[in-house]
């Protein structure tokens, strides 16, 4: 029930192919959370190339990873640079931003002992 009823918040295009048997509810559950430019596209590739389900995943998580836009990058790349310098100034370790996550390095033991005292710090 819950996989159909996340196919109605697909695009009109995308539900008119599911009612008329274009595509399956396989490959529309697929593109919930995707726009209704690229829930076009990818539909009439499904269509017009008879991909598989499978191959539809991978056409949908290519789109997610590259199809980023350019205003939403800058915003990702701003924030992740205001958080380097607000590190840097308050966190007096070698250490990494990353997309997701902070790498920490230790010279040390004694390193490793003063980033604990610098964690129990009110």
């Amino acid at each position: 029930i819950t996989n159909t009823m996340r196919l109605l918040s697909l695009s009109a295009y995308a539900q008119k192919k599911v009612a008329s048997g274009k595509i399956s509810q396989g490959h529309a559950k697929i593109l919930t959370g995707l726009d209704e430019k690229k829930q076009k596209i990818i539909i009439d590739s499904i269509i017009g190339q008879k991909l598989s389900v499978r191959d539809t995943e991978k056409m949908v998580k290519h789109h997610k990873k590259n199809g980023m836009d350019l205003s939403a990058r800058n915003r990702q790349t701003n924030l992740l640079e205001k958080y380097k310098k607000t590190l840097k100034q308050c966190l007096p370790f070698e250490h990494k931003v990353k997309a997701r996550s902070i790498e920490i390095s230790f010279a040390n033991e004694k390193d490793i002992e003063n980033f604990l005292t610098f964690l129990k710090k009110d």
